[in-house]
């Protein structure tokens, strides 16, 4: 059977998958049809029935990452403008 890995780098590569578990995946790899034990998700690699899933995945994921980066963003933009609001304040 045929699965998608996503990666960390945001590729998606088609794999030939000889059996699996909930847990592990049993992949079929090399020129002579090796087979390598993988956890289904483990350091940055994800496994999906389809193309559209492993894409939705990267989506899902990058979208996340911009969400976090916006709410980080107008923070930074609240404390610069905080800052630029300041005064010295003077000793009577």
């Amino acid at each position: 059977m045929i699965k998608y890995v996503t990666w960390y780098n945001d590729t998606i590569e088609k794999v030939e998958v000889v059996r699996e578990t909930e847990k592990y995946v049993v992949i079929k790899y090399g020129i002579q049809g090796d087979r390598k034990d993988a956890k289904r998700s483990m350091n940055g690699k994800n496994y999906h029935d389809t193309w559209e899933d492993a894409q939705k995945f990267l989506l899902d994921a990058s979208h996340n990452r911009l969400t976090d980066l916006q709410r980080q963003l107008q923070k930074e933009q609240e404390r610069f403008n905080s800052i630029k609001k300041m005064k010295e304040i003077t000793a009577p």
